[in-house]
């Protein structure tokens, strides 16, 4: 009986060392050897177990050929989405290519620190454009502003940083444009604060920003659609008229409740393309076309601000 064991056992640990030995050459083609090394993980006192697959513990040999095997085999998997700017890594700048602040920047007038050498900080979310790039830093324009930046500031990963509207899309309180909007505009509503979903009066102060444009400082509040072209009467950077124009804002009331709609475009017949939140239903964004007899009817004030 002695002898048979032995002979098992001999026999078991064979089969086990030529296995383990196939399974590792071939590890890099094979899709048929051990769970994903993501299923791997460690335990207090070096005990080591298979996640989900088993709840035995193995041996510290075991596990040794098992990592090796699984580690052999497969590249980790990254979720790009869920690393950190700061983290990734960037493509060299190209000239004439588009690229947007990741943090507040201090925009230089040379490519040094020097004293009283800021021109202005842009925000995050800025939309900058690449002149050249040299060593740490990126000779950019923003708004026809010449200057330089810190490279680590800037990435031309727009889509990372910038919201990305969709027709019908929910944007609530807790939607990654949301919060890509109001760390945009400094929740400057206090939207965020307040747990609201996206507000068309914020999505206006977004669609300025992008231009560079800042709305005028009042004291008037809440700057609540309807109310605007009452608050901003008169007030130096903002013009009303009842003729549109492309980058114009449109407020109106219906129903006794105020709008307030970014014109996208003005066309020769004098139809215009809108974008907007609130529409059909608060919180959701929305983009249409209304002929000039349409926004005629709705008797609409449109505010150009500078």
């Amino acid at each position: 009986m002695d002898y048979f064991w032995m002979a098992a056992t001999g026999l078991y640990r064979f089969w086990y060392r030529f296995f383990a030995r196939v399974l590792m050459q071939k590890s890099s083609t094979s899709a048929l050897i051990a769970p994903p090394i993501s299923k791997i993980i460690d335990k207090p006192k070096n005990s080591l177990i298979l996640v989900e697959d088993s709840n035995e513990d193995l041996d510290e040999s075991e596990f040794k050929t098992l990592k090796s095997v699984v580690e052999n085999r497969v590249a980790p998997i990254v979720d790009k989405k869920n690393i950190p700017l700061a983290l990734t890594v960037e493509k060299n700048l190209e000239p004439n290519e588009a690229a947007v602040i990741k943090n507040d920047a201090p925009l230089y007038i040379r490519n040094t620190k020097e004293f009283d050498s800021v021109i202005k900080v842009l925000p995050y979310g800025a939309l900058v454009t690449i002149v050249r790039e040299e060593g740490l830093w990126a000779n950019i324009t923003y708004h026809n502003i010449p200057g330089w930046l810190l490279r680590d500031n800037i990435t031309t990963r727009v889509s990372q940083t910038r919201p990305y509207f969709v027709i019908k899309e929910y944007c609530g309180p807790d939607s990654e444009n949301t919060k890509r909007l109001r760390l945009m505009i400094n929740d400057v509503f206090f939207g965020e604060e307040a747990g609201l979903p996206l507000h068309p009066e914020e999505y206006i102060y977004y669609k300025l920003f992008t231009r560079g444009i800042v709305l005028p400082k009042v004291d008037d509040r809440p700057r609540t659609a309807g109310l605007w072209q009452k608050i901003f009467k008169g007030v130096s950077g903002a013009h009303l008229s009842v003729r549109p124009k492309t980058g114009s804002v449109m407020e109106y009331i219906s129903e006794e409740e105020g709008y307030v709609a970014y014109v996208e475009a003005v066309f020769p017949d004098e139809s215009i393309s809108l974008s907007e939140i609130g529409v059909p239903e608060p919180g959701y964004y929305n983009e249409r076309m209304l002929s000039k007899e349409v926004w005629q009817e709705l008797k609409p004030i449109f505010i150009q601000f500078s």
